[in-house]
């Protein structure tokens, strides 16, 4: 059990006892954050994710996810894009671009990428969900 948490600490490299942050560490702080309804914390952490490793996907998503929830829209889209560029096929990007979009007032784009979403992954709720809300058939 020592052996683990001296890995994790960083003091099996003579560290202090702090580890640096990875870009995984820094998407688990994040998505706490998020789950915590800690904003700031939660783009702190995904921010810091993106610039330890710009083309990790799930980065950009999560940093979209933070800002849409505060009400940043366009850069929530920018955000999503980024992960969609990195990662076409990425369900949760789709659904969250059209939010985005939504959010933005911008209807028409908003169910096109929530049925890209589908498409991607049939089984997602969130697309489905989000399509019924404003009447739409999820097909």
């Amino acid at each position: 059990m020592s052996l683990l948490l001296n890995r994790l600490t960083g003091r099996d490299k003579g560290g202090e006892g702090t580890a640096a942050p990875t870009v995984y560490t820094a998407l688990a702080a994040g998505r706490r954050a998020l789950a915590d309804g800690r904003l700031g914390e939660a783009l702190y952490q995904f921010d810091l994710a993106t610039r330890l490793d710009p083309e990790e996907p799930w980065a950009w998503h999560g940093r979209g996810d933070a800002l849409q929830l505060g009400g940043g829209f366009a850069d929530a889209l920018t955000a999503y894009e980024r992960a969609l560029a990195l990662r076409p096929e990425l369900a949760l990007a789709h659904n969250g671009r059209g939010n985005a979009l939504m959010g933005l007032g911008r209807a028409e784009e908003a169910v096109a990428a929530w049925r890209e979403a589908l498409r991607l992954d049939p089984q997602a709720p969130w697309p489905r969900e989000s399509l019924a809300r404003i009447g739409e058939p999820s097909r």
